[in-house]
């Protein structure tokens, strides 16, 4: 007995569609006009602290003030997300993004706003 080849007609094509994957569209769901990306986020226990210990740590220099503002922020757009400015904090005030606490969620746009300021 020889081994079927095959399948062939209208088997082939219902077999076809039972085994072969099937695909579903994505479509690209643009972020919110108030979604801001940020890696890290530096919240209120820093304001009027101003503690350079993650200045000092930070590998691409990310980490600014100046010298009216009385806390540091975070580059949302330079930021790396490497989280070696948070355990130096002194104050426990940066936080990765998702896991910033709620009654500190306006640091967000805080800190990604100080830096829109100064590019302008």
């Amino acid at each position: 007995m020889q081994p079927a080849g095959p399948p062939t007609g209208a088997f082939a094509s219902s077999r076809a569609s039972m085994i072969a994957p099937r695909t579903i569209p994505l479509t690209a769901v643009p972020p919110a006009p108030e979604a801001i990306a940020m890696a890290h986020v530096i919240t209120q226990p820093c304001i009027g602290v101003k503690d350079a210990s993650c200045v000092e740590v930070c590998p691409v220099d990310r980490i600014h003030s100046d010298d009216t503002a009385d806390m540091y922020y975070i580059d949302p757009d330079e930021c790396i997300d490497c989280g070696a400015c948070v355990d130096p904090c002194p104050v426990d005030a940066i936080h990765p993004e998702d896991e910033v606490p709620a009654e500190w969620t306006e640091f967000i746009k805080i800190n990604a706003n100080y830096f829109q300021k100064a590019s302008k």
